[in-house]
């Protein structure tokens, strides 16, 4: 009943204005997971191919899975 209560209180500019914020963080990460894997192909010579970085590197993970949880705490609070 409570979550009732909460999606009657979201207004469409909080709607908007989450979406837009969300939208901002998600080009800003995935920007910086590119950079990330060009990074890993410059320094490791090792590094074949993209698909052997995305799944082998387990640093490259932690550092994303940082950045996701650090992302998610700066999109704005639920309405009350």
């Amino acid at each position: 009943m409570a979550q009732c209560d909460r999606v009657e209180n979201l207004t469409p500019e909080y709607a908007k204005e989450t979406v837009s914020r969300s939208r901002g963080i998600l080009q800003e990460m995935f920007a910086l997971l590119r950079e990330d894997i060009e990074i890993i192909f410059a320094r490791d010579p090792a590094a074949k191919s993209t698909l052997e970085v995305l799944f082998c590197y387990p640093g490259l993970h932690a550092i994303w899975m940082h950045r996701v949880a650090h992302s998610a705490l700066a999109l704005p609070p639920s309405p009350p």
